[in-house]
């Protein structure tokens, strides 16, 4: 491939299991990967490039940890076939696993197997999500540059306003939380043009899918 950097869109990983400078295999370079994934869905999309290093260049051969795939499942009985078939599904269960929404997050991804100097490789194509993606449901994280980054705080709220059509509105009880999101709901319909609605509540924000006739909330966002 022509040499390219890690930046906004693009992201380099030798290993699925190894952590740098990790002799044992592990499912933490695993949520690392899936953070990664996230953050590009979160972004603009882009690329995950598998068997790269930092630099671009292909060092390590994707099949030789096939033999892993197994041995770290992201569900108990789930079982994999030692070849790309059995990698790609490992990566779509794990991804499916910690950004939930059913299969949408897997549904994002794109697999493009390759060698260089007999190398294998595995280039994953990641489009852009229509809706801000939690991993484990708690964490949101975007790319900045070359690398992924946590958001926290008041950036969580400022990131989603500026990706969706939103419109923020404050409550301070459940029972005025509904009537406030009823009512912007509405609102937003007359004008035709948001079709989603955050609403905020001090133990975490609501998104409601203002399309729907029965005003369908979409996602919670839990705060620590």
């Amino acid at each position: 491939m022509n040499r390219i950097k890690e930046n906004l869109s693009a992201e380099f990983k030798t290993s699925l299991f190894f952590r740098a400078g990790c002799s044992e295999p592990g499912t933490e370079q695993t949520e690392i990967i899936v953070r990664t994934l996230a953050g590009l869905m979160n972004s603009e999309g882009g690329c995950l490039y598998m068997g790269w290093n930092d630099s671009g260049i292909a060092s390590a051969s994707i099949d030789e940890e096939y033999k892993y795939l197994n041995k770290f499942p992201a569900y108990p009985n789930n079982k994999y076939s030692e070849n790309e078939d059995g990698y790609k599904r490992f990566i779509q269960d794990w991804v499916a696993k910690y950004l939930g929404n059913g299969n949408y997050a897997a549904s994002l991804l794109s697999f493009e197997f390759s060698y260089e100097s007999y190398i294998k490789l595995c280039k994953i194509v990641v489009k852009r999500s229509t809706m801000p993606l939690w991993f484990d449901r708690k964490e949101l994280w975007v790319r900045c540059d070359g690398s992924t980054r946590r958001l926290l705080g008041d950036d969580i709220t400022r990131y989603i306003l500026g990706i969706t059509d939103l419109k923020m509105e404050e409550s301070s009880n459940m029972k005025e939380h509904i009537e406030r999101a009823k009512a912007a709901i509405e609102k937003a319909g007359n004008k035709g043009k948001s079709k989603r609605i955050l609403v905020v509540y001090p133990n975490g924000d609501y998104i409601y899918d203002t399309s729907s006739s029965q005003h369908t909330m979409v996602e919670v966002i839990r705060r620590a």
